[in-house]
């Protein structure tokens, strides 16, 4: 069982990877001058959803910033909306990408998929929610590790108690708007890929649970 679990997460390692270089080689190194320069805040929204007064559960399955490394969950707590931590209040949805704002070297972050309607996140997450491109695009682009490492230069640089970001240091983040049929044919490998990284991240959990 360890070892059908160390494989499977060496093969989500592999998918990842493979489309980390594709989008390297499609998008830095073959990038062209002409390609639109954009910012995230552009495309994305921000911290877009989260809990008022109006919140139909009760009980919510809760992320904190902790509970997720290089797209990797540990797990998920399960609890009740009146003793949850005051930090529990991003809603969050599928595809959502979620970055933690508190010391970003440490690389708490991931592409969420297979939500429940009642997630929630730590307001120690940045959430971003890509409105208007591709989130497998964003999620690589902001999870590279020389943007991980620019990050960590804005956070060591912050005023707050510990290295932290703001929101909008992740918005104000500019990149180049792509061609639509190359962003396509990347969004397709990507989705298919992340296809088998659910697959395989579910067969971890079965297993583990075994």
């Amino acid at each position: 069982l360890d070892d059908k679990i160390d494989l499977l997460h060496r093969q989500n390692k592999t998918l990842e990877s493979l489309a980390q270089t594709l989008f390297r080689q499609w998008f830095i190194e073959e990038a062209e001058d002409r390609w639109e320069t954009r910012i995230v805040g552009d495309v994305a929204l921000i911290n877009n959803l989260s809990i008022d007064k109006d919140y139909e559960y009760k009980d919510i399955e809760y992320l904190d910033t902790g509970s997720i490394t290089d797209n990797i969950i540990s797990e998920y707590q399960f609890l009740s909306l009146k003793e949850a931590p005051s930090r529990a209040k991003r809603i969050v949805k599928d595809n959502d990408i979620v970055i933690s704002t508190v010391r970003p070297i440490q690389r708490h972050y991931g592409l969420l998929k297979s939500v429940k309607p009642n997630t929630i996140v730590s307001t120690g997450f940045c959430v971003i929610s890509c409105n208007e491109i591709d989130p497998h695009f964003m999620y690589i682009f902001l999870t590279q590790q020389d943007m991980t490492e620019y990050f960590d230069v804005i956070a060591e640089g912050s005023t707050s108690a510990y290295p932290s970001l703001k929101p909008a240091d992740i918005s104000s983040v500019e990149f180049k708007m792509l061609p639509p049929d190359l962003l396509t044919k990347f969004s397709d490998y990507a989705s298919n890929a992340w296809q088998k990284l659910e697959v395989n991240k579910e067969q971890i959990r079965s297993l583990t649970s075994l």
